[in-house]
């Protein structure tokens, strides 16, 4: 007999880990996928249209590998507008495939598809949305992973006098990362790895949850404000509010936010039943690592990242006793 379904979360990632060769190999394997992002892009691609950025859906599903070098040299704004769709799309063939969320979660850049995801925001709202915090995010300054803890990080920072260098994301007990300019940045990296702490600069060629960016948090929330948002219908929960949206909240304040203030994963999941099933909704796996460290007890999947992810026997992921050790590995490490 089967156990029943649990609690199941969709997580949407922020823009620091958006791979495409998983996503090449996802939707050959599942058909549900594939069709999911060619749909999601019929609505979103006209909004791209408008700012010069080529036909996603053909670029995404066609047959040459395109990398993130070639979005990156689209014009502006397609490496966000194809990450947003992409999650969306990922949501909504899980939800085909009996993996509807009970709640969302929006990390980051993650918060626009969570939304969507969660009622709150049109997929071509959405794609607005993507696009707008592309025309703010500045080009300068990077951001760091260090692999220690926030209160040591601090500590690094306070050693190297970095006080230009802000302490952006928690992304687990013994993960943070840091966002500042260049050269604080270097600094700051340099005498963690004399203390014994990887430094890992993010493949992202911006500066993201820092203070000094008022400004364009302020330009961002206009722009946001134009846009129709509703409630939530389902609870969604934000990294950077690090709690539950609500009717009162101003939804387009909540995404500007994300230009400015940090996130902590450990107290937004701290919301989450211990053994829900966790779907990461991106391309790649950093984000399930992450909440397998915050929620042990929870089943955590990355299903475009993960090659054994069963698209096709959906119910066998709340089936711990009917699915051998050999089917869960791919899903469940």
């Amino acid at each position: 007999m089967r156990a029943s379904k649990p609690n199941v979360v969709h997580i949407f990632p922020g823009q620091g880990n958006f791979p495409l060769t998983p996503l090449r190999r996802a939707v050959a394997s599942s058909g549900v996928l594939h069709r999911c992002v060619w749909d999601v892009f019929t609505e979103a691609d006209p909004v791209g249209a408008k700012r010069g950025i080529p036909v996603l859906r053909k670029a995404l599903l066609g047959t040459r590998q395109l990398s993130g070098r070639d979005l990156a040299a689209m014009p502006p704004g397609t490496a966000q507008l194809a990450l947003f769709g992409v999650s969306a799309a990922i949501h909504r063939a899980l939800c085909e495939l009996s993996l509807a969320p009970d709640a969302v979660v929006g990390v980051s850049f993650g918060e626009i598809a969570a939304l969507c995801a969660a009622g709150s925001l049109s997929v071509p709202d959405g794609a607005r949305a993507a696009l707008a915090v592309a025309d703010f995010l500045p080009d300068r300054g990077r951001m760091t992973v260090l692999n220690t803890t926030d209160v040591r990080t601090q500590e690094l920072l306070h050693l190297a006098g970095a006080t230009n260098v802000a302490i952006a994301c928690r992304n687990s007990p013994t993960e943070t990362v840091i966002s500042g300019p260049l050269d604080d940045l270097a600094v700051v990296e340099a005498l963690a790895r004399q203390h014994g702490v990887n430094a890992t600069r993010i493949n992202l060629p911006v500066l993201c949850h820092h203070p000094s960016l008022t400004a364009e948090a302020r330009g961002l929330s206009e722009a946001l404000h134009r846009l129709k948002f509703t409630a939530p219908k389902i609870p969604m929960y934000s990294a950077v509010a690090q709690r539950r949206n609500t009717a009162q909240d101003d939804l387009a304040q909540s995404i500007a936010d994300c230009l400015i203030k940090p996130l902590s994963l450990p107290t937004t999941l701290a919301a989450l039943p211990p053994t829900a099933l966790v779907a990461e909704v991106g391309t790649g796996g950093a984000l399930a690592r992450s909440v397998r460290t915050i929620l042990p007890a929870a089943t955590v999947c990355s299903p475009v990242a993960e090659e054994g992810f069963p698209w096709h026997d959906m119910p066998a992921l709340w089936s711990p006793s009917d699915v051998s050790t050999d089917q869960k590995r791919g899903w469940r490490m």
